[in-house]
């Protein structure tokens, strides 16, 4: 069911069980921008949709675009072509392993229809993923994020409000990926929706800058094991252990759990 965030900017969230994990199922978000400057509906990282939701945007408008965040969630776009002969985007970075053929690239400071904007954050997870800025809604910019970063999830230990790493676990280098995601708190936005966890719709700036400040938080949460509250009074030498260790695991070969 689509749900409004911000002014042109609807979310909803698929329940997908793991390719990977028997039993387990994750929850996909994905958003909808009704952006009349793009004459339609603009989707992000849309996922299987049922036909109920189909009807939903299709009253807000007709899909002309699929803009994936990453290459990793290019889910149902192959469909969504089908059904409503949408043109896929994503960055350039990501082409050659897509799974649906790429009818354009995301280029990074690209303002798409005078409305979005789209931020490269490369050293995360995916070297070609993105962020968008749709700079349409008011009274304030809404920044969607894919997999970077991740809002409130009970499983994660992130509690609503807060911000915190996707997946630690798959950071390959923590110096460059605060770097990368040292760009959003400069972009002026306030509510920001994330590809997995609850949407920050007010305060999401200072959230995102709470987390790359905190030392807990930027190592610790968003893993297995991440708690804010728990982790508060955590030593930074036991922090940067538990780091070392994930990181000696890939070193060694040891298979990392699959993304979701």
């Amino acid at each position: 069911m689509l749900q409004p965030l911000t002014e042109h900017v609807f979310g909803w969230t698929a329940h997908v069980p793991s390719s990977s994990r028997p039993g387990v199922t994750y929850a996909f978000n994905d958003f909808a921008l009704a952006l009349p400057e793009a004459g339609g509906v603009e989707l992000v990282d849309a996922p299987p949709l049922t036909e109920e939701e189909c009807e939903q945007l299709e009253r807000l408008g007709t899909p002309t675009h699929v803009l994936l965040t990453c290459e990793w969630h290019t889910r149902a776009a192959a469909r969504h072509r089908e059904r409503w002969s949408c043109r896929v985007l994503m960055h350039e970075a990501g082409v050659a392993k897509a799974e649906v053929p790429i009818d354009g690239v995301l280029e990074d400071g690209a303002l798409l229809w005078d409305a979005v904007r789209v931020i490269h954050l490369p050293d995360v997870y995916h070297p070609e993923e993105v962020a968008l800025l749709v700079e349409a809604t008011r009274p304030a910019p809404c920044l969607i994020v894919g997999d970077a970063l991740s809002g409130g999830r009970e499983d994660q230990g992130i509690p609503d409000g807060e911000v915190a790493l996707h997946a630690p676990r798959y950071v390959a280098d923590f110096t460059k990926a605060h770097a990368s995601l040292s760009r959003l708190p400069e972009l002026p936005f306030d509510a920001v929706g994330f590809g997995h966890g609850r949407p920050v719709l007010v305060g999401g700036r200072a959230a995102v800058e709470r987390c790359l400040r905190s030392e807990v938080a930027w190592l610790a949460t968003g893993g297995r094991e991440g708690n804010l509250s728990r982790l508060a009074g955590w030593p930074a030498r036991t922090l940067y252990e538990r780091y070392r260790a994930a990181a000696d695991e890939r070193a060694r070969g040891v298979p990392a759990l699959a993304p979701d």
